[in-house]
């Protein structure tokens, strides 16, 4: 057997965020991601990701792992079409020109109509002016889940004038910051664990295909702060059991997405 959840994850459900209790592994909380796993397995969901050509293998092959459906498309004549049968969407800044921005505010617009989740991970705003305000404009359109490292989401903060659980109660989303240490965010709740491996942040498109992993999850659970953790849980376990296999980032990446489809199937027995 294995265990579902990184090494003592800790919640707050206080004003105070200092103030955490920890989590046991206990076998409810393991049962928990198994259920969503199974429910992965069972539905097959279609997850539609705009991402950068850079992450586009990984994220494919992240999600294939797990038995979900990938789509990649930013083709206007097709793209709403994809959105609209699609169970999730995973929006990713990176790499942005004329054609993907289109098909990017499509999208969004398109999934606040028909009330699909969606994920928007704010990639290198802290780089970018132009990138940060369309990312400030994509907030109109509600997304599930923002996820991305930890400058990203303070340049966000700055330039909204908005605190993570401030932005979570104006925009009805979830806020969850990677890296060293993981952390989601809501106006009522946080959550924090550190799991993984550094090999993790040798290896191009770790944080997009996470984003999209948590698409995945939230497609499978309305409780959206749940769906986030239980993702951000797996893709750390994942990450530490592959850094044992490997030999470095190049293995770790093949490993890695083998890890992923192993934690999967253990779930599913």
């Amino acid at each position: 057997s294995c265990t579902l959840f990184p090494p003592a994850p800790r919640i707050c459900t206080t004003d105070n965020e200092d103030k955490f209790v920890d989590i046991t592994m206990t076998t409810a909380v393991q049962s928990d991601l198994n259920i969503a796993l199974r429910s992965i397995h069972s539905q097959t969901p279609r997850i539609h990701c705009i991402t950068n050509d850079a992450a586009s293998t990984l994220t494919a092959n992240v999600l294939l792992a797990i038995g979900a459906q990938p789509s990649m498309t930013t083709d206007s004549s097709e793209i709403i079409n994809f959105i609209e049968q699609s169970d999730a969407i995973s929006i990713n800044l990176g790499m942005l020109n004329d054609e993907k921005r289109n098909a990017i505010r499509n999208s969004a617009r398109a999934a606040k109509r028909i009330n699909k989740p969606w994920v928007l991970d704010p990639v290198m705003v802290d780089f970018s002016a132009p990138r940060l305000n369309f990312c400030q404009h994509l907030l109109r359109y509600n997304p599930s889940v923002i996820r991305g490292n930890e400058a990203e989401i303070k340049t966000l903060e700055t330039a909204t004038g908005l605190t993570c659980k401030q932005l979570n109660k104006k925009f009805s989303t979830i806020i969850a910051i990677t890296g060293k240490l993981d952390r989601v965010v809501t106006d009522q709740t946080s959550w924090e664990a550190s799991s993984g491996h550094h090999w993790m942040s040798r290896v191009t498109g770790m944080g997009c295909a996470l984003s999209a992993l948590i698409a995945t999850f939230i497609s499978q659970e309305t409780d959206y702060f749940q769906a986030t953790t239980n993702a951000i849980a797996l893709y750390g376990m994942a990450g530490e059991q592959a850094a044992e296999k490997a030999a470095g980032p190049g293995s770790f990446m093949a490993r890695f997405t083998d890890a992923l489809y192993h934690l999967q199937q253990n779930a599913t027995k």
